[in-house]
């Protein structure tokens, strides 16, 4: 079978959010969204605008980051495009950033671990009999975790003590993607069960407001807690905004009597040297019965030429759709048999910006 075909739709485009939503598009002999060029050996001609096809945008959750991507569908032949969100620490985002770029370079996979934690870390892992790791509410590993895959995550230790109950921290792990805020959530404990917690590193980004919780009441908004705590294994959470808007929350563990079954701060794991994701492009391709993608595969040099980006409309969640003209130069690998195609597009795209 020939990659080489016509797509259209016929006076209708389907846009996906969460549900399908309609809007107009222009007259077929008006194209909008259209590609051009070569994938592999094979021509391809996708003009929107006659039958027997579909387009759409969808907004995919992946490994817990927002996946904006177009679609274009014809038969058993399927080319999809996106990016993925970015400033993913920030709570309104600077997605719309991305409207003022002039290319976008495509995201790449890595054989390092973008985290890595294990109980030797902890300066009391001779009092922790065993720590089991939840990524998701998924187990992920007992002692040790290490997780491959950029996202952002929410991790769990449930820690096993030699001569104490069982207790369980949880904080989110953003790996892969851009931080704008880095630090550490430390804590020194005095006589008479005097908890002193601090933020150890972020002078710029300054701090803007943090709230102290201990055990999931809150006790202070000053820039340091100092407070009294119980003689119990107490829950220290700070919920922090930063100067630059990014927002993070972060909780240890810390006995009330000694340092035994404290927890430390497991977050600063996270490896700030893997790649960064953030608003970089991603292919999926399915040609000739297989899938195609351009992950894991080298694409340091692709990139997507943007020539112009346009305001297109809205759907009916009033998120803005627009167009991304210019061109695409990449190489996808098969899933199935490593087979490398070279992709080389000129196209005309429509993405939901939310």
């Amino acid at each position: 079978m020939n990659f080489k075909t016509i797509i259209a739709i016929s006076s209708l485009l389907v846009f996906y959010s969460c549900k399908k939503e309609i809007i107009e598009i222009p007259d077929s002999n008006k194209p909008v969204f259209t590609v051009e060029g070569t994938v592999g050996n094979s021509k391809v001609k996708f003009v929107v605008g006659d039958d027997l096809s579909t387009f759409e945008t969808k907004n995919e959750l992946l490994n817990g980051i927002n996946f904006f991507k177009g679609i274009i569908r014809y038969q058993s032949e399927e080319i999809e495009l996106g990016f993925f969100n970015g400033d993913n620490d920030i709570s309104n985002g600077k997605l719309e950033d991305i409207i003022t770029k002039t290319n976008l370079v495509f995201a790449e996979s890595t054989n390092d671990p973008l985290f890595y934690v294990t109980k030797n870390y902890f300066s009391n892992s001779s009092s922790i009999k065993e720590i089991k790791w939840f990524v998701d509410n998924e187990y992920a590993g007992t002692n040790s975790l290490t997780i491959n895959s950029p996202g952002k995550y929410m991790v769990c230790a449930e820690i096993s003590y030699s001569n104490l109950p069982k207790k369980t921290i949880c904080n989110e792990v953003i790996v892969g993607f851009k931080k704008n805020a880095n630090f550490e959530l430390k804590h020194t404990i005095q006589s008479g069960n005097q908890l002193t917690a601090f933020l150890d590193g972020p002078t710029n980004p300054s701090i803007k407001t943090v709230k102290w919780f201990v055990d999931d009441t809150l006790v202070s908004e000053d820039l340091t807690l100092n407070t009294i705590i119980s003689e119990n294994v107490n829950t220290i959470k700070a919920e922090i905004e930063f100067s630059n808007g990014s927002k993070r929350t972060r909780s240890i563990l810390v006995d009330g009597t000694n340092s035994n079954a404290s927890f430390e701060d497991f977050v600063i794991y996270e490896n700030t040297n893997g790649p960064i994701w953030d608003y970089k492009m991603k292919i999926n391709l399915l040609h000739l019965g297989e899938e195609y993608t351009s992950v894991g595969i080298d694409n340091s040099d692709a990139i997507f030429e943007i020539s112009s980006v346009t305001p297109f409309g809205f759907d009916e969640p009033n998120n803005s759709i627009y167009v991304f003209k210019g061109i695409l130069k990449a190489q996808v690998i098969s899933k199935e048999t490593n087979q490398i195609l070279d992709v080389n597009l000129k196209i005309s795209w429509g993405i939901e910006i939310k």
